[in-house]
């Protein structure tokens, strides 16, 4: 370890078998590129609770920005933070010599809006069956500390999970150092390090907490006061065996990986996805809601209020899917669909961000920053009348703050993630004097831009009209795209003027927009 170490990093000493790590604990100070990874806020706290509480070895990255290091990539360890491995090492070591397996606890945050702690040791939970070929516990301390910490953190009314979304099973994954598979890495500390968990003589978990574990407030306190007692036994040291020896990957420390095969994701294309969207009682805002499979067993959903006020409140959760068309649980939400009627009764309980900025998805990390979480309860009643329109009976609470009504909604099929390989444009006109109406495609839509991606007005032509709208909330959300170039998804609220035509001067509608572009492209 250098004489003086780097403004970012914290280290602890600590009498503990436990050695606790924040990777991802930093924030990023310049400003956004596209493609930049969020920072995991908040987890150096929890890291520094966690070790204090344990008396544990601890290294936290409290500055350091991901996008510039990211020291849970083995790559960038070995090539930028070679001091951190030796350092890691020698820790390691001297609880080995002193007859001591030590338990590394990786704390990761999971930017999902879900009261859930993800535990990842190379291994995903497939009902009765554990997959994975590369395992990063041995089977005794999985049986010993792993399962029951789950259990204890269910226990005290949370969530947790193994592998759910991050099993921690990457190649470049830091985890996997301690998987044994890096046994004859180039790195001399790498090698080491994965020598001694092919000698059954190190274990490495990693944790990756929702929002709601990781904000201040109640569900984050009762999470590190399930794992400090989880751990305690593990901080006393799981003794070494008696005559560690290295043992082929494949029979690993009392698992047998040849029978830990991932199943087959061959299947039955999963159903699309629902949208519910619905400008609110006057003032309320608007109502973005949806679901969606991600693949044969796999979901995610969403709920968004936008707020007339320039905040939004959102929602949104990955999870493990029954494949029951119409049928989706998650993280306090229940929603099912009739389909054949295109009835839906939905239900959502448990906590929400609140932004107080639509723009907050442009940076995301700074968003997340300037976040606070809120209790909401909503229930959502809607019944179709004729073509994807219908009657919504909606009650929401946040933080207390009842409101309640009834109002016309859209109701269609289709997913951002299954739905549609192309741009698309879509306005959903839910009050007029011609009645409800949807408008799609370039032919029919105009968007006048305004700034940073989000349009000052919208020229329709239908055939309830012509109509000419100004937007009076607008959300825009970024992704970066597997083979490279962007997408932007651009949501939110518009008032149209409907002319000369009989009736109201006013309407009020939903828009969405759909866009790509490629690396080299400068969207406004």
């Amino acid at each position: 370890m250098p004489a003086t170490l780097p403004p970012w990093i914290e280290t602890r000493e600590g009498r503990s078998g436990i050695i606790v790590l924040a990777p991802h604990g930093g924030r990023r100070r310049r400003p956004i590129r596209r493609g930049d990874s969020v920072n995991d806020l908040y987890t150096a706290e929890i890291a520094t609770e966690l070790a204090e509480r344990l008396d544990a070895p601890a290294f936290i990255n409290h500055g350091l920005d991901r996008n510039e290091s990211d020291l849970n990539r083995i790559s960038h360890l070995a090539r930028d933070q070679g001091w951190l491995l030796e350092a890691l090492r020698e820790r390691v070591e001297a609880l080995v010599v002193s007859g001591r397996a030590p338990l590394l606890v990786f704390v990761h945050g999971w930017n999902m809006v879900v009261p859930c702690c993800d535990v990842g040791v190379g291994l995903r939970n497939r009902g009765v069956m554990l997959t994975g070929r590369y395992p990063t516990v041995s089977r005794q301390t999985f049986d010993d500390t792993v399962r029951p910490m789950i259990e204890a953190v269910k226990n005290a009314g949370l969530e947790a999970a193994l592998g759910l979304r991050y099993p921690g099973s990457g190649k470049d994954n830091a985890l996997q150092i301690f998987s044994g598979r890096y046994h004859e890495h180039a790195d001399a500390d790498v090698a080491r390090l994965s020598q001694l968990a092919l000698m059954d003589s190190v274990d490495a978990v990693q944790l990756e907490l929702g929002i709601p574990l990781r904000w201040e407030g109640a569900r984050r306190g009762v999470l590190v006061e399930a794992l400090v007692e989880s751990f305690r036994v593990a901080a006393a040291g799981r003794p070494l065996p008696d005559a560690p020896a290295a043992v082929g990957l494949e029979r690993r420390r009392g698992w047998d990986t040849t029978a830990n095969r991932p199943r087959s994701e061959n299947g039955p294309a999963p159903e699309q996805g629902y949208n519910l969207q619905a400008v609110l009682g006057e003032g309320a805002g608007g109502l973005f809601a949806g679901v969606e499979a991600t693949g044969p067993d796999s979901m995610a959903c969403r709920i968004c209020l936008v707020n007339t006020d320039g905040s939004m409140n959102l929602f949104v959760a990955e999870d493990d899917w029954s494949g029951e068309p119409g049928v989706y649980e998650s993280h306090g939400l229940s929603w099912r669909v009739r389909p054949h009627e295109m009835v839906l009764e939905a239900g959502f309980r448990g906590a929400m961000v609140s932004y107080p900025s639509h723009d907050a998805y442009e940076d995301l990390e700074a968003g997340l920053a300037g976040s606070h979480l809120v209790e909401a309860e909503l229930n959502m009643r809607f019944e179709e009348r004729s073509d994807g329109f219908g009657n919504l009976k909606y009650s929401i609470s946040l933080d207390g703050v009842d409101s309640h009504g009834s109002c016309v909604a859209a109701l269609d099929r289709g997913g951002r993630r299954n739905g549609g390989a192309g741009p698309r444009s879509r306005v959903f006109v839910t009050e007029s004097g011609a009645g409800p109406f949807r408008v799609h495609g370039p032919e029919a839509v105009t968007f006048r831009e305004g700034r940073d991606g989000c349009p000052e007005g919208i020229e329709i032509s239908a055939e309830q009209g012509s109509f000419s709208g100004h937007v009076t909330a607008c959300v825009p959300v970024w992704r970066q795209l597997p083979g490279g170039g962007s997408a932007r998804f651009t949501f939110g609220l518009a008032e149209f003027s409907a002319g000369d035509r009989p009736g109201p001067a006013t309407a009020r509608g939903l828009y969405d927009r759909l866009e790509f572009f490629t690396d080299g492209e400068q969207p406004a």
